[in-house]
């Protein structure tokens, strides 16, 4: 899931930290719960597309709080 979420990468015995992107620090998201991805419609298809063969996927269309609509940049 790394290249779902990114990670740190550390070299030289942890002297220096990298941060390595995923998928989700390009497209606008918000996980309210461990396991739960919002995203706006435009990117379903992308993580989709990931996520197909290493996950369950329960796709809903739900309504979304003004706060989420700034997030996500509706």
């Amino acid at each position: 899931m790394q290249k779902l979420w990114g990670y740190k990468d550390k070299s030289n015995f942890g002297k220096y930290t990298y941060k390595r992107e995923g998928l989700l620090d390009k497209i606008p998201h918000i996980s309210p719960i461990k396991g739960v991805i919002i995203v706006r419609g435009k990117d379903y298809k992308k993580i989709f597309e990931f996520l197909k063969d290493k996950a369950d996927i329960f796709s809903r269309r739900i309504i979304l709080t003004a706060k989420d609509k700034k997030k996500l940049k509706v």
